[in-house]
């Protein structure tokens, strides 16, 4: 009789487990295009353009934006566990060219496990001159929960920002948390609204470098 028990009770949990593979098997994730309000106004960038900053005493530096990608609309098929979908805005560095001169951007949201996935959480990653800056997203002002490399950040939001003698408005201004002793590129990093990275002052030589 012991037996028998635990051969039925095997059989069952089997069967459940068939069940389950057999109801993921059948499951689909409605997984929609990259659509972000939010970042459409902090990050402006078109593909082939680039960025002109200078500093103070007249030096020019140029980022290149190469090519822009965005998720499209997809449907995930055998979808059992919860966050599957994922959704992107890259700005992808051309093959073979000088990366440190590219910016390299990229925002992923991802979706939970019902039929149409409703993205709730994301990471953001700003990378340029060896530099970067990780987020948690985009918010109406700027990114969310910003940092540089493993150090943390203090966020502002400037109504209007003068940069070497140039005015921006809505402008978010990351900067460097003191505290932290680990070598980073950037000690700050202005964003404004509608116009994308408008500054950035390096850590070794405290210059600060400012769209044109």
């Amino acid at each position: 009789m012991k037996w028998l028990l635990l051969f039925i009770g095997f059989s069952f949990a089997a069967g459940m487990l068939q069940s389950c593979e057999d109801c993921c098997s059948k499951k689909t994730l409605v997984c929609p295009a990259y659509d972000d309000v939010h970042l459409n106004g902090w990050i402006p960038y078109k593909a082939k353009g680039q960025l002109v900053f200078a500093t103070a005493s007249g030096e020019m530096d140029t980022l290149r934006i190469d090519s822009l990608i965005l998720s499209e609309k997809s449907n995930l098929q055998n979808s059992c566990s919860k966050n599957n979908c994922e959704s992107s805005f890259l700005v992808v560095p051309k093959a073979g060219a000088n990366v440190e001169k590219a910016l390299s951007f990229k925002h992923v949201v991802y979706g939970g496990s019902t039929s149409t996935a409703n993205f709730s959480n994301g990471s953001v990653t700003i990378s340029f001159l060896k530099g970067n800056v990780f987020g948690n997203g985009f918010s109406i002002q700027g990114i969310d929960l910003p940092q540089f490399d493993n150090c943390p950040a203090k966020v502002s939001y400037l109504p209007q920002a003068t940069l070497n003698t140039k005015v921006f408005t809505m402008v978010q201004e990351i900067a460097l948390d003191t505290s932290c002793k680990s070598p980073t590129v950037f000690r700050k990093l202005y964003l404004a609204k509608n116009r994308g990275i408008i500054g950035y002052q390096t850590n070794a030589d405290g210059k600060l470098w400012v769209l044109q």
